[in-house]
């Protein structure tokens, strides 16, 4: 008895415009995934933060003519309701959505507040798992349902504390993560929001590219040294460009009326 054929399904194709779409947001997603973590920016206020930015996109898309905002469209176009709509805008109108306590910085909290664990409002040096003021207390305390070990290694990445023997020593416990690696992140987030502007403000009609040029090296040394030669290269362009810029002609007094223009090496076609 022959067998029946197997029912074959049309396969999505990467060449889906929307399967491609995706895939490229993935990928972005995916690189800025890592410096967030390491600057502290969990899950739950990245999401925050995107619904805030899709809702302030979509109020300016369906702003009407009289300047107010269609509101049942926000919702079609973000897919959020209505009530979620209001209450992002609430958040967002004190400024900032506040930040969410996350498990770590209940700990840290904790840490630096609770006379068990600190002393005048600075973190103490704890055991590991001995006693009562304990690391380990101190985790089951405010941290829920994490575990020490995994607290103890995020902390010690971060630099915020050094292990001695069987003691936890704070070394950068002052609430949330270090400052370095916070501002690192916000500098590169501010090189992306220019670099995504430009692209964005782009001629009707014309597409942006963005070029890249693949140099090899043989060994370290090399790299070093090819990288401050194209540091140098870039460094006597962006001299060049400076000069044919009217701000270099224009006096201190005139320079206020000038406008302020973001050059990358973008090529609009």
């Amino acid at each position: 008895m022959r067998r029946p054929k197997a029912k074959r399904y049309p396969s999505i194709s990467a060449t889906d415009p929307h399967v491609a779409l995706r895939d490229a947001i993935s990928d972005l997603i995916t690189v800025l995934a890592g410096p967030l973590l390491q600057a502290g920016i969990q899950l739950s206020e990245y999401s925050d933060l995107s619904k805030q930015a899709f809702v302030q996109a979509a109020s300016e898309r369906c702003r009407l003519k009289n300047g107010r905002i269609n509101e049942s469209r926000v919702a079609v176009v973000t897919g959020l309701s209505r009530q979620e709509i209001a209450r992002i805008r609430a958040a967002s109108g004190t400024g900032l959505a506040q930040r969410r306590m996350n498990s770590l910085d209940r700990i840290i909290e904790g840490w630096t507040t609770d006379p068990k664990f600190s002393e005048n409002g600075d973190a103490s040096i704890l055991s590991v798992t001995h006693g009562h003021r304990s690391f380990s207390t101190l985790v089951r305390k405010y941290g829920k349902d994490v575990t020490t070990r995994a607290v103890l290694e995020e902390l010690l990445a971060s630099g915020m504390v050094k292990l001695r023997g069987e003691s936890v020593l704070p070394t950068g416990v002052t609430g949330f993560y270090p400052v370095p690696a916070r501002r690192a992140v916000r500098e590169l987030m501010q090189h992306l929001v220019v670099i995504l502007g430009v692209l964005t403000e782009l001629p009707k009609g014309k597409r942006g590219r963005i070029y890249s040029v693949q140099l090899n090296a043989r060994n370290e040394i090399e790299e070093a040294l090819l990288r401050k030669k194209v540091e140098l290269v870039f460094m006597s362009t962006f001299e060049a460009i400076r000069a044919i810029s009217p701000a270099a002609k224009a006096g201190k007094k005139n320079r206020s009326n000038l406008r302020t223009v973001n050059i990358l090496t973008v090529v609009g076609t």
